[in-house]
């Protein structure tokens, strides 16, 4: 997911998606974020967040599809950026059977 948002804010466009966070004790937390690039005069001086809370009973699908994702990428062979590609492909088919073109039309419709 952090490739996916490199890719589309690095491009100047915004970002919706979920990640797992870690906190400073070991445990982890759910967020849905938005970034966006800061650009003053054409150029990216710096990017904008906010974070948003998912409804609690999501958490298992985004739980299963992260587990999903991370054995595709260590399954692909690949150690460069090549091994995200079944990753995305991943994401991307929850996306399209949950009826939405693109992931942050369904970040935005799971908020909490």
């Amino acid at each position: 997911v952090y490739y996916l948002m490199w890719q589309k804010i690095q491009r100047g466009e915004e970002f919706y998606g979920i990640d797992k966070n870690r906190c400073k004790n070991g445990d982890h937390y759910w967020v849905m974020t938005r970034v966006a690039p800061i650009v003053e005069s054409g150029t990216t001086t710096g990017y904008s967040s906010a974070r948003f809370i998912p409804r609690i009973e999501l958490i298992p699908m985004w739980e299963d599809l992260f587990e999903q994702m991370r054995n595709a990428e260590n399954a692909s062979g690949f150690n460069d950026e090549r091994r995200f590609k079944p990753a995305h492909d991943i994401l991307f088919k929850l996306v399209h059977r949950k009826g939405y073109s693109d992931l942050s039309q369904l970040v935005l419709s799971q908020r909490a």
